[in-house]
């Protein structure tokens, strides 16, 4: 898609996502290097390996694992910081090592709104499961997550015709997943728990058609909780809650907020101490 990152996560130890990994890959996109575990599957390893690609592996902080790959291997995975502590699933995971391993201090995750379109017939929601259109990866896995669906509040920007830097939002209904919930969930407790820290973190939803930063006004547990769900008036943005670090806004003002911000932060420095300029990326 354009994209040329400079590491390339795998989280799945399958080989259900080769074709998105290994094939049709331009030359200018074989610098990245592939960030994975030791399960991953051989067929990926051995394909982007055969390209000149460089692969990093890890493991995560088990204890079972570790003394497994001592054993084998003659020596303490840790000892050459190859073990790395991480949550339970690709998001969780690539925060978690940007923010500690990679001392990345902007986090961006692209493609991944925890939600898709509504619709009451199966293969239209499967069809609209991702952006793609292809489910055939969750079906060779054993997964039907779009056949387990309950109707959840999403939301689009309108630019307005007045001033074109203000969007409406407004409330849309969209299908979400218990796992994929799970994955909000956690985006949003670790907003919360941010605001205990030193340091504030500034929170950037821009996920247009997403279900990030929507939550309940009600009680949906009871009766008719499919009438309820896509009852807009149910509904308000996490912007409401902790407007100090959470904006439901466009990917462009997002990055011109950070832009804004580190440029300020570096005239700060210099005016502080003129004869050492640090580039400034904290955000």
């Amino acid at each position: 898609m354009g994209i040329t990152p400079h590491f390339v996560m795998l989280c799945e130890g399958s080989d259900v996502v080769y074709d998105q990994l290994c094939k049709n890959i331009p030359k200018h996109g074989r610098g990245s290097i592939l960030l994975c575990s030791l399960r991953a599957h051989w067929m990926v390893l051995k394909e982007w390996d055969k390209q000149g690609r460089m692969i990093k592996f890890y493991m995560g902080d088990n204890e079972w694992m570790i003394a497994e790959f001592e054993k084998k291997m003659g020596f303490n995975p840790k000892t050459i910081g190859m073990v790395m502590s991480h949550g339970g699933n690709v998001m969780n995971q690539t925060f978690a090592i940007a923010l500690k391993e990679l001392d990345s201090t902007v986090y961006m995750c692209v493609g991944n709104d925890l939600s898709y379109e509504y619709h009451d017939a199966l293969e239209d929601r499967r069809k609209n499961y991702y952006a793609d259109g292809d489910y055939t990866s969750n079906m060779g896995t054993g997964r039907d997550e779009a056949n387990k669906y309950f109707p959840w509040m999403g939301y689009e920007l309108e630019q307005s015709i007045l001033d074109p830097t203000q969007y409406t939002l407004r409330f849309v209904p969209r299908a979400s997943t218990g796992q994929l919930l799970m994955y909000k969930f956690w985006v949003e407790n670790q907003v919360t728990i941010q605001e205990l820290w030193d340091r504030r973190f500034h929170y950037y939803n821009c996920s247009e058609g997403g279900i990030l930063g929507v939550l309940s006004r009600k009680d949906t547990i009871k009766n008719n909780v499919g009438k309820l769900m896509l009852d807009k008036d149910n509904w308000y943005m996490l912007d409401e809650v902790n407007p100090e670090c959470y904006h439901t806004t466009t990917l462009a003002k997002a990055c011109n907020d950070f832009l804004y911000v580190k440029e300020r932060m570096v005239r700060e420095q210099w005016q502080t101490n003129p004869s050492v300029l640090v580039p400034a990326t904290a955000f």
